[in-house]
């Protein structure tokens, strides 16, 4: 994680332990027990969708993509002034995150927040925290559909998991 700029040796104030949270496939994802860090933030009341937000725009669909992004957190960036908060202790000393970690209290919508941002007027998706689904009535709608996407998300350096996505599923 320090080679990829996602956290830097630290000597912070702050000082959270650091848990290995298993994840689906099989490995382990960082996670700072940041509780005492998130008691003190005040919440972030940014709306992370429901799918039910969606589905009225699925009538006529017929092809289907989800996109994952690789290390979707990890592509957004931590406040110059709050990068010593999200110090963590390790093994091999104290770290703090440059990008942002798991287990902080407004993460998801943060996160969240980013994405709406970068893919608001596109109506052709639904997007919820790092994964994108996007929905076409056509094969040939569907190509113009990916393209407009990574194009934006390259825009915005935001990188896709292409072993996680799923391209051109039909009804």
């Amino acid at each position: 994680m320090e080679k990829l700029g996602i956290v830097r040796r630290s000597n912070s104030p702050w000082a959270s332990p650091l848990h290995m949270v298993p994840k689906s496939d099989g490995g382990c994802r960082p996670c700072g027990d940041y509780r005492r860090l998130n008691d003190d933030t005040t919440p972030d009341r940014y709306p992370v969708p429901h799918v039910q937000d969606f589905s009225a725009r699925l009538a006529g669909k017929m092809v289907f993509s989800k996109v994952d992004l690789i290390r979707g957190y990890h592509q957004v960036p931590v406040n110059a002034e709050d990068i010593p908060k999200t110090a963590v202790i390790t093994p091999f000393g104290l770290f703090e995150f440059l990008r942002m970690p798991f287990g902080l209290k407004n993460a998801a919508q943060t996160f969240q927040r980013m994405m709406d941002s970068v893919l608001r007027d596109f109506d052709f998706l639904f997007v919820y925290l790092d994964d994108i689904l996007v929905t076409s009535v056509s094969r040939e709608q569907h190509l113009t559909h990916l393209r407009s996407l990574f194009d934006r998300l390259s825009q915005h350096g935001l990188i896709i998991n292409p072993a996680k996505c799923q391209f051109g599923l039909s009804t």
